[in-house]
Formats: C-alpha cells, structure tokens, sequence
C-alpha cells in the first residue's frame, strides 16, 4: 500500500505544561522557524473477513527550534525526533453497509534529542529519554453508498490517551557548579474527539479521507486536522 497526504505525527497533536518542547527554568523552547520532516515509513495490514487491522508507522523529523527571545540561548538549536507508532483495531458491522463499531488502541514511541550548547560560561544539556504514550479509544460511524462504486464513511472517535513514560528535563551547568535537574512534566491524561470522513473506490484501488482532531484536559486543548489519499496494489 502506498499513502500520501499529511504526515501523522505519533505523538499526538497537543500537549500540556510545554510538553512539546524541553524547560531550562527560564522558559519553554518550542519547534518553529524552519522545521522540517523526512518521509515516514507505513504498513497496514488488516484482516478483513475478521475486521482485524495493524498499522505501524516509523518516522524522523529533522527540526530547528528558535529561542531568540530566550536570554542566555543561542539564535537556533537542532532538534531531531525518531519514534514509531502502531495502531490496532477490530471492526464490528459495516462490511456490507450500516453502522459500525472499532475498539482502538495505541502506543507509541518518541526519542528527541535536542542540542546542548555553551554560552557566557552556561552549558545547558537535554536529556534524550524515550517518550512512550498509550491510547484506548473507539470509533463509531456508518458505510454507504455515495453514487455507483464508491463508497462514503462518516465516523466519530472518542479517545483517552495517557502518558505512559518519559519526562522532558535539562541540566545545567554555570561557572563549574551544576545546578539540580530541571523538568517539564507532560500530562499525564488527555483526551481526544476526532471526526472525518473516507471515500472508497475499489474498482481503482483508491480511497480519500479526511479528518479533524480536538485534544483537551485541565491544562491543554490543541486542534490538528489531516487529509489525503491512498492507493492499493
């Protein structure tokens, strides 16, 4: 199978208390400027007959933070994240039509390391531990017909995902005397609403799709959305 269309980061899309990004005890630094992403590497494999499916994902991205307005901090930091994701469902109903219903679950995995540097006699070092989350969710929606060989699928998902390891913390270290660890706890349990839509055509081993995510907890709320198309052979 070959997919195009917005890369999925496998990490969610927001975070509270600066999870995105790394704390030094003077502010959070968060990607932006001129971030950059490699292609990720995708299988799916589904079980149709059953309503089984797996999807795995692997991906790198190659990013650039900008604490300018961060006294002490250089003008850019290199920051490359490597982590992997896999998702796995069971669908109940909707083969031939109808409603339908997929427990979900996921975990995934992220190592970030981000560039240590020195200045006016400070050396500030982050730590790289992994990043893992998990998710149980579910998705409910109906499949129809949308005009002769193609198919139309709404659905709705309601997730709770939770942090499951990793703390993002940084050293440092002024004029010889190394100062206690400093962190940034991410939160600990989120939850998501996600609507979308897909549109199948089997005759030409093609479906679109398109969906909306809505994070939100005591501290967070984020909203991230994707869209694109696959082909079968």
């Amino acid at each position: 199978m070959a997919q195009g269309g917005a890369p999925r980061k496998f990490a969610t899309p927001a975070r509270g208390r600066g999870g995105t990004g790394r704390h030094t005890g003077l502010k959070i630094l968060r990607p932006k400027g001129r971030p950059g992403s490699t292609p990720g590497v995708r299988t799916i494999a589904s079980w149709p007959r059953i309503g089984l499916f797996v999807d795995t994902l692997a991906k790198a991205d190659l990013l650039t933070l900008d604490p300018r307005e961060v006294r002490g901090f250089p003008d850019t930091l290199d920051d490359t994240n490597v982590g992997g994701r896999v998702d796995a469902g069971y669908r109940f109903g909707g083969f031939s039509g109808g409603p339908f219903v997929e427990p979900l679950a996921t975990i995934a995995v992220a190592w970030a390391n981000v560039e240590s540097f020195t200045k006016d006699g400070n050396t500030v070092e982050f730590d790289d531990d992994p990043n893992v989350r998990g998710r149980l969710g579910l998705r409910v929606g109906t499949s129809m017909a949308a005009w002769d060989g193609a198919t139309f699928e709404p659905f709705l998902i309601g997730s709770v995902w939770s942090t499951l390891g990793g703390t993002n913390s940084a050293t440092l270290t002024s004029l010889g005397t190394t100062f206690p660890t400093f962190s940034d706890e991410s939160t600990d349990v989120w939850g998501e609403v996600s609507g979308g839509v897909n549109f199948f055509v089997p005759s030409k081993q093609t479906s679109v799709y398109a969906k909306v995510d809505v994070s939100f907890s005591e501290d967070l709320d984020g909203i991230g959305g994707k869209a694109g198309m696959r082909y079968n052979w």
